[in-house]
């Protein structure tokens, strides 16, 4: 993914890049300097999921048109495309799955050390 297209995926959420910036633990020059990169690192992404409440279909929609361009340079691939895509959105949808269990798991460590400094 550009640059250009994270800060379009970003610009949706309502939130000003001052406090998307400040969620994602980082001054406003760095976000800047993201957005004109030409390819987002996967790590500032998953940033994006835990911190701000995204899900990763938000940056890899199910339908871009990288099946169409390889369609018309391959024509006879279409359908593995098209079943690649496919595996992509469910794919997706795991990441999404584990990402929330990952957090309630971190949730639920934290409550359980707080017990554990209570009774220190």
């Amino acid at each position: 993914m550009s640059g250009k297209e994270f800060k379009n995926v970003l610009l949706h959420t309502g939130m000003t890049l001052t406090d998307i910036a400040g969620k994602l633990s980082m001054s406003t020059q760095a976000l800047n300097s993201i957005f004109n990169g030409s390819d987002v690192r996967s790590g500032i992404i998953e940033k994006c999921v835990d911190r701000l409440g995204m899900s990763f279909s938000d940056f890899y929609p199910a339908n871009n048109s990288v099946g169409t361009n390889f369609g018309a340079a391959f024509g006879s691939n279409v359908h593995t495309i098209n079943t690649n895509a496919e595996l992509d959105k469910q794919y997706i949808e795991l990441l999404d799955r584990n990402s929330r269990q990952l957090t309630k798991s971190q949730e639920q460590i934290d409550r359980l050390l707080g017990l554990l400094e209570a009774k220190k």
